[in-house]
């Protein structure tokens, strides 16, 4: 599973999660290391996610709970910004035959290229 966030102006680091992504590993390894600090650099930032499992978790609603999060209509993934930018990553993408090499090189190769916000990606195993 890879994740990643977007906001107006920047990105987050793209995580990419091997084995299950259940809710503590959700909460421990994307939101507290990395939704957190992205929510509270600019002021009034919403952050948005689907319904998954792992996102609708107790424990991860918790966490939420400081942040101001918007609701996630069922069936209406044209409504994700994010949805467009995996669908432009995929795209752009198609000849890479590993992920470590997609991303390795997919930094300069999204919507804006590289910028300050912008960290390598990280793998996390369990």
């Amino acid at each position: 599973m890879v994740w990643g966030g977007i906001a107006y102006d920047s990105r987050s680091t793209l995580i990419v999660m091997r084995g299950t992504l259940t809710s503590q590993r959700y909460v421990d390894d994307i939101l507290r290391p990395h939704v957190g600090p992205f929510l509270n650099v600019p002021p009034g930032a919403i952050f948005q996610q689907d319904n998954a499992r792992p996102h609708t978790a107790r424990v991860a609603q918790d966490f939420l709970r400081h942040f101001q999060t918007l609701p996630w209509l069922v069936r209406s993934p044209d409504l994700s910004p994010v949805e467009h930018v995996w669908d432009q990553l995929k795209r752009q993408m198609p000849s890479y035959h590993s992920v470590h090499q997609c991303f390795s090189n997919c930094g300069s190769r999204l919507p804006g290229g590289r910028d300050k916000r912008t960290r390598r990606a990280r793998v996390y195993r369990k």
